[in-house]
């Protein structure tokens, strides 16, 4: 380029020294060349400008999902949706319950079970659902979260609330607009420390979820935020019911804590999730097809199959 632009002055100078006729028409005819390799450079201008653009953009969008999500809940669901065996979970995503809370606007729902019920893998079958059925529709958003005793960052209500709006800046530019201005006012300053309140990424998030027709928000695990089980809960219940457009389904997920129960009670329908003995057929005839296909498990007679089956599913008791 630059050689070019060089080669264009050299054009120049000689015209204005051109001291014959013949020169200065030899010049002049090459005015459609000069013209022609100037929008040559233009055009090779502007393009690296919206590269640089672009680059810009993407690394302050990646800035924000970084400072946004810094716990990714993406493994837990990745985890959960592996111990899922087929079509189990049918009997609640396929249930009346379900339907009514996709179906209504602003509508929630608890799910509560006692340890090893499953409540984890039916938030991914919930989730899964709603993927499903917002496929065609991108006014239609869906956002999850996964709180582990494990990971004691994603028992704190500020990561749960960035997490969620991070999911959802992904889905719409407006969101993303939001989230970004809001990024800007923490993180512009000369205070490095700077943090997002729980107060004010509520705010932030209503604002996102009216970006959409309908957000789905699902939230597992709250019984396992230690000492911030409370808290959690009316942060998120109050997200749900303050809202003033009618546009959040939540559905939350825990153990049947008194602590949850009173809060929610009034206000969240309830959905008992213990294990189906449709559900525990479909798990225990993988589980048990799976070991004699491997050779872990030989079975002389294949009636014990059935046998084993029957006893199994029938001495479980919600688990």
């Amino acid at each position: 380029m630059i050689q070019d632009v060089q080669r264009y002055n050299q054009i120049i100078h000689t015209a204005l020294a051109a001291d014959s006729l013949a020169m200065l028409k030899h010049c002049l005819s090459r005015q459609d060349e000069i013209k022609n390799g100037l929008d040559k450079i233009s055009l090779t201008a502007e393009g690296i400008l919206e590269i640089q653009v672009k680059i810009s953009h993407d690394a302050k969008r990646n800035q924000v999902l970084r400072d946004f999500g810094r716990v990714n809940p993406r493994g837990e669901y990745e985890t959960n949706r592996k111990l899922r065996q087929g079509r189990t979970g049918l009997w609640l995503t396929q249930g009346p319950d379900f339907d009514f809370w996709y179906s209504t606007p602003g509508s929630r729902l608890w799910c509560s079970g006692i340890p090893g019920a499953g409540k984890s893998v039916l938030a991914v079958a919930m989730t899964e659902e709603c993927l499903q059925r917002n496929a065609q529709n991108t006014r239609k958003a869906v956002a999850y979260f996964f709180c582990t005793y494990k990971n004691e960052s994603s028992q704190h209500s500020t990561t749960i609330l960035s997490s969620l709006c991070m999911q959802l800046e992904m889905q719409s530019e407006s969101a993303f607009q939001i989230l970004q201005e809001y990024h800007d006012q923490l993180f512009s300053g000369r205070d490095l420390s700077a943090r997002p309140t729980a107060e004010t990424l509520a705010q932030k998030l209503h604002l996102i979820c009216a970006c959409f027709t309908r957000t789905y928000i699902i939230v597992d695990g709250l019984d396992e935020c230690d000492h911030r089980v409370a808290a959690n809960v009316e942060c998120l219940a109050k997200l749900s019911l303050l809202q003033g457009y009618d546009v959040i389904n939540m559905a939350l997920s825990s153990r049947d804590k008194i602590i949850i129960r009173q809060r929610l009670k009034n206000d969240f329908p309830h959905v008992e999730i213990k294990a189906h003995t449709e559900d525990l057929q479909l798990y225990v005839a993988s589980e048990l097809s799976e070991r004699i296909a491997s050779k872990q498990l030989r079975l002389r007679d294949q009636s014990l199959k059935d046998l084993i089956m029957t006893r199994l599913v029938g001495e479980v008791k919600g688990i």
